[in-house]
Parts: structure tokens; C-alpha cells; sequence
């Protein structure tokens, strides 16, 4: 919804409730993001794998994380690129999100599918056991 079209005063309010939103969101995410992630891998291992050592499950969790953080920095950009383009250019919504977000979900697979295959071999292997 753009701000431009409402009374002034509701606008100035309306900024202020998405900064605030979206300072309160990365301040969650900065401090709790990792702890979430761990947490989830933790359900998924109880889920899936039960019987897996859980300091290795996290291991490959923590080796994979490597990985993430350099594939943050293209993906940070492809969502600036997508934002500057459906926000500020009104580039339609559709045509971006194949152009921008089909190659920034497959970045972000090129992170999740080897997490998730190291971990169902790890899976695996234990099961054999």
C-alpha cells in the first residue's frame, strides 16, 4: 500500500509502524535467527532421524552454515534487486518474481538440498547400524 495516497498524519504513522516493524524483525532475527535455525534442526532430527547422534546432526547443520553465509551476500542482493524493481520502478510483480526470485530460490536450494542430503545419509548410515 503506498503512503502517498493517505492523510498525512496516517502516513507519517504508517512509516512508523514499518520501520519499527522492520527493526524489531531483524533485531529477532539477528538474535534469535541461529538459535531457530538449531532449533529446527533439532525437530527434524527427532522426526527423521531419532536414533542419529545429535552433536553430528548439528555438525553437518554448522559445516552447511559455511556455506550460507556466503551465498547471503547474492542473495541479499537479488532481494534488493527485486525490491528497487517491484517497489521503486513498479516493475510487474509476476515477470520479477520469475526473473529475480526463480534464481534466488534456487541460490538459497543450493544451500538446503546438500544440507538435507547430508543429513539422510547420515540417517541412513545409522540405520544400517
Amino acid at each position: 500500500m503506498a503512503s502517498e495516497y493517505m492523510p498525512s498524519g496516517f502516513a507519517t504513522f504508517y512509516r512508523a509502524v514499518h520501520v519499527i516493524g522492520f527493526v524489531v524483525g531483524a533485531t529477532l532475527i539477528w538474535f534469535l535467527g541461529f538459535p531457530i535455525i538449531e532449533a529446527i534442526a533439532g525437530v527434524l532430527r527427532i522426526v527423521f532421524a531419532n536414533g542419529t547422534d545429535r552433536g553430528a546432526w548439528q555438525g553437518v547443520l554448522y559445516r552447511s552454515l559455511n556455506w550460507a553465509v556466503v551465498l547471503a551476500i547474492p542473495g541479499a542482493v537479488l532481494w534488493g534487486i527485486w525490491v528497487l524493481g517491484f517497489y521503486q520502478l513498479g516493475v510487474n510483480f509476476y515477470a520479477i518474481s520469475w526473473a529475480i526470485g526463480v534464481p534466488a530460490h534456487l541460490l538459497a536450494a543450493s544451500w538446503y538440498v546438500p544440507l538435507i542430503y547430508r543429513w539422510y545419509r547420515m540417517a541412513q548410515s545409522h540405520s544400517a547400524h
